[in-house]
């Protein structure tokens, strides 16, 4: 590792550079105790970043790291700086030591003078005293709930087209905000959905027509602790105010329930957890190859991999996937999938996998969810 690193500060093109950090990646993923790296190419420092915070919870020295970090947020530019902000929240995740030391820092970040590097900071907080003030002004007798506040900041969609109805948004980009945060005050700004509460999840827009049509109907499925609203987005070209619709139909999925969410140390959060509500069973899935396999069941759950168990070394047979996630209400949810080629089947010749599947969740109901997505 220092043959390398020492490769990597000397001169050169990026092609050599990356090379030398795709070798240093694989050495780092095989060996936790290497992870010393530097280098000048916004794209490779980048890498090595987000490597440093993917592999936090295995470091034994963790406080050095940090430092080394928060220097790429003084002294480099946006991007590695968007990076570094990163990496220290999952410091600052997995260490409660280090975690107001951590908090003074990632506060410094809120000032900087990119969006890029600023607004991550900002969504969450905003996203907090937005529901913090909606607590304060709303009669109740129950404490705030933290978990209410989004998991996860996705990129708003900015409107492009008109709109009929109650004026929500239609497709496009908008990085500024959370796409929760602006479904949440529009739905909330109309009365009959103001008792709905703060939104659990919204979905990206979903084509209900054919796109060559003079119609386009768009669907965005918002999801609350107790309540589904299926926000209907009108596009009319040219404009009709009477018309009849033929539309495709619109499917709810476990993975609407539930957002990704990362943890570091995976292993302590299923025992933390217990087995109080765990539920196990074993399934033979018509599947040809594990990888496939892994990725099916991630797209199906809409958790997150941990431990970087999404990734299948070369030549295995078996495999355990490890996922997390929250489901709606604010329930921690993982899910622990051992599977293995070979699998019997009614079907002569067929590729199968057999997996055995181990759900935990802090209630009970999430459970009995989160295993009808591979009945």
């Amino acid at each position: 590792m220092t043959f390398l690193s020492n490769m990597l500060r000397e001169e050169g093109d990026y092609e050599y550079k990356k090379a030398i950090v795709n070798t240093i990646i694989s050495i780092v993923e095989e060996n936790p105790e290497a992870k010393e790296a530097d280098c000048e190419h916004t794209s490779l420092a980048t890498r090595i970043i987000h490597l440093l915070g993917r592999e936090e919870s295995r470091t034994t020295t963790p406080a050095k790291y940090i430092r080394y970090i928060y220097n790429r947020v003084i002294l480099e530019n946006a991007p590695v700086r968007a990076a570094a902000v990163s990496a220290l929240a999952k410091f600052g995740a997995a260490s409660e030591d280090l975690l107001p030391n951590i908090l003074v820092l990632l506060q410094r970040t809120t000032l900087d003078q990119d969006d890029e590097v600023r607004d991550p900071m900002n969504v969450s907080l905003s996203s907090l005293e937005r529901l913090l003030h909606r607590y304060t002004i709303e009669p109740t007798t129950k404490p705030f709930d933290v978990r209410s506040v989004p998991v996860e900041a996705v990129p708003v969609e900015q409107p492009k087209d008109i709109s009929i109805g109650v004026g929500l948004p239609r497709p496009g980009i908008e990085s500024k905000t959370n796409r929760e945060d602006t479904y949440d005050e529009q739905l909330s700004a109309i009365p009959e959905f103001a008792h709905l509460g703060p939104i659990f999840k919204s979905s990206l827009p979903v084509d209900l027509t054919e796109s060559e049509v003079e119609y386009v109907v768009r669907c965005i499925k918002n999801i609350f602790s107790h309540y589904i609203v299926f926000q209907v987005n009108i596009l009319l070209i040219p404009l009709f105010f009477f018309i009849e619709f033929v539309l495709e139909d619109i499917e709810i999925t476990v993975s609407d329930h539930v957002q990704k969410v990362l943890k570091p140390n995976w292993s302590a959060s299923w025992e933390e957890i217990g087995a109080e509500n765990e539920l196990e069973d074993t399934y033979t899935l018509l599947i040809p190859t594990l990888e496939e396999c892994v990725k099916k069941i991630i797209n199906y759950m809409g958790m997150q991999a941990c431990e970087q168990s999404d990734k299948i070394p070369e030549g295995k047979a078996s495999h355990a996937l490890y996922l997390a996630g929250v489901y709606r209400g604010g329930h921690d949810v993982l899910v622990r999938a051992k599977m293995a080629l070979g699998g019997t089947t009614v079907y002569p010749g067929a590729q199968a996998i057999t997996i055995q599947l181990t759900i935990r969740s802090t209630d009970e109901s999430a459970v009995q969810v989160i295993a009808s997505a591979v009945e």
